[in-house]
């Protein structure tokens, strides 16, 4: 396979509205044609990494969703924004004040969370009240160095159920 006259060596490709459609329960549905096509590239030698802005799920928790689906892929190529926060934090030596759906909780394992230089927002669904929305902005007020991160920046997403307030809204006020 070749892209203006240069072979293909490798693709990222969306989950949610590529692969899947959202459901607010269970695994949502495939996208008509997505399997074969996932299959195909495989089969050309293309390398595929898996990209989300989902901040509810876990990797594995995509994989095995993905893998329900019929899909055939390694875990290791999917990429999500909490893994790639937790890089970030890692790398900087942060310690979050995490606002995060608690399905990600364990992604976030072995992350020093005490005495908090930063906040880390995501989906946080049903955990989103104005306690916890008032305690993640008092962290910010600690300093004028403390940082804001986001796990995504989506005004709302879809699901069966119809459009959902994002975690975007949040950040950008």
């Amino acid at each position: 396979m070749s892209l203006n006259g240069s072979p293909v060596q490798g693709l990222l490709c969306d989950i949610t509205g590529v692969l899947a459609e959202s459901s607010s329960e269970g695994d949502g549905v495939v996208v008509p044609g997505s399997v074969d096509a996932i299959n195909r590239l495989a089969e050309a030698g293309i390398k595929v990494k898996f990209v989300t802005n989902e901040s509810a799920r876990t990797r594995a928790s995509l994989h095995a969703k993905l893998t329900r689906l019929g899909y055939t892929i390694n875990m290791e190529d999917i990429l999500t924004p909490a893994l790639a926060m937790v890089v970030l934090i890692k790398n900087q030596e942060l310690r979050p004040h995490l606002l995060v759906n608690k399905n990600v909780m364990e992604d976030f394992s072995g992350v020093e969370t005490e005495d908090p230089n930063c906040v880390v927002l995501g989906d946080a669904v049903e955990e989103f009240n104005y306690a916890t929305l008032n305690t993640a902005f008092q962290v910010l007020l600690k300093s004028s160095s403390m940082q804001l991160f986001s796990l995504g920046k989506g005004k709302f997403y879809k699901e069966d159920s119809g459009l959902n307030l994002d975690v975007g809204p949040f950040t950008a006020a």
